[in-house]
């Protein structure tokens, strides 16, 4: 269920809607289906939200959200112009025998603005325009041209609304097709909005740390990050202090360059995380910041949210935490490769600063190996194999 559907159930101040669903949250106010209760605004008793499914026999369903509710039944002639995956308000039917049924008031968020298909013909020779995802026939126009002429295998993408084509990704039997049909299935993009990487190259490139005076300066501590070695975005570094047994484990502080409702903070709500593909990545923040001055990068000062950890030294239970912010230095950047190297047949450089940190990572990385031990005779150990394709 989405957020405004989860919002109109459990009641929410009207400055508390997000812009983008003002308007519906307004309509839902003037036809009445909600009321106001102790300051909040709900839906009324007659109404519930949930996502609609629609079987195979045109019928739909929209789910209960509470164990004393039941899931609503909602005719074919009741549903209106939602479809499968939508967010809907219905109305509750008052019925004296059979089971509860509704029907659909208002669509508050689309499940699908765009299908993806592709022309094809059956065994009978019959044109077709088929869903790619369902394998369904679907329906597609595109003005001035017939879709018979495409090459069978041509794939589109397809307005929800009026079927019109919005745009040709080329054919099945293109390997590079794959990519723009999985970002389109997941409404996922590589650009950002132009008002999203104006905002990030108005943000400061590098830390200065007489401008962050009132974070806890770490810069002096060995600080390393190790990521797989094609990242290219360093999220967390770690530090252990010997002699007093602490931990430090660093977060980088994006938060601190994305303040609420700027342009980049509504587009990384929609994205939601980042997507990796085999050979790309998509990234929730712009490149500017997700490989810059947000990234943990070896050898520069970066902000950073900090846990420092203060542990027992023979149970290995935490005696004091503590969470702040920071400034730190990263003096390393490690991948998992290389460590595994120096776990297996020690270390064979001469690089003063690598062999530094190994003074304290490999005895932490003995310590960890004590605390999943004793974990696991409490619990399950979850880890498999990770698969890479390679390209």
């Amino acid at each position: 269920m989405s957020a405004f559907a989860v919002q109109l159930t459990n009641g929410c101040l009207s400055s508390d809607i997000e812009l983008e669903d003002k308007n519906t949250f307004e309509e839902l106010q003037r036809i009445g289906v909600l009321e106001e209760v102790n300051g909040l605004w709900k839906l009324g008793s007659l109404y519930r939200a949930g996502q609609l499914y629609i079987g195979k026999d045109g019928r739909g369903y929209v789910e209960s959200q509470f164990k004393e509710q039941k899931d609503l039944l909602v005719e074919p002639d009741h549903l209106g112009e939602a479809k499968n995956g939508d967010t809907v308000v219905v109305k509750r039917i008052i019925a004296r025998r059979g089971r509860a049924s509704g029907k659909v008031v208002m669509v508050i968020t689309k499940a699908h603005l765009f299908t993806i298909a592709y022309t094809h013909r059956d065994e009978m020779g019959n044109f077709m325009i088929l869903d790619i995802k369902t394998g369904e026939p679907t329906h597609a126009v595109m003005k001035g041209m017939d879709l018979k002429a495409f090459k069978l295998g041509t794939v589109m993408k397809v307005d929800v609304e009026d079927d019109k084509v919005l745009a040709v990704f080329g054919h099945l039997d293109d390997p590079r097709v794959d990519e723009k049909i999985s970002l389109a299935l997941y409404n996922r993009h590589d650009e950002f909005p132009p008002e999203c990487t104006q905002e990030a190259l108005k943000i400061e490139s590098e830390v200065s740390r007489e401008e962050h005076g009132d974070r806890i300066d770490l810069t002096h501590l060995d600080f390393c990050t190790i990521d797989p070695v094609t990242a290219k975005d360093f999220d967390d570094a770690v530090y252990f202090d010997i002699p007093g047994y602490t931990l430090y484990i660093a977060i980088a502080d994006v938060s601190h360059y994305v303040p609420y409702f700027t342009e980049i903070d509504k587009e990384a709500k929609k994205r939601g995380f980042t997507t990796y593909l085999p050979h790309k990545s998509f990234p929730m923040l712009p490149r500017e910041l997700s490989e810059n001055i947000c990234s943990l990068k070896p050898k520069v000062d970066r902000l950073a949210f900090v846990a420092k950890i203060t542990l027992d030294k023979k149970s290995l239970k935490p005696l004091k935490e503590e969470f702040f912010e920071a400034i730190i230095h990263s003096k390393h950047r490690f991948n998992y490769e290389t460590i595994d190297r120096i776990l297996d047949n020690g270390y064979t450089g001469s690089d003063p600063v690598i062999e530094h940190i190994l003074k304290w990572l490999l005895p932490l990385q003995k310590i960890t190996v004590r605390l999943r031990k004793e974990r696991l005779k409490h619990g399950f150990d979850f880890r498999s194999e990770e698969i890479k394709l390679t390209i």
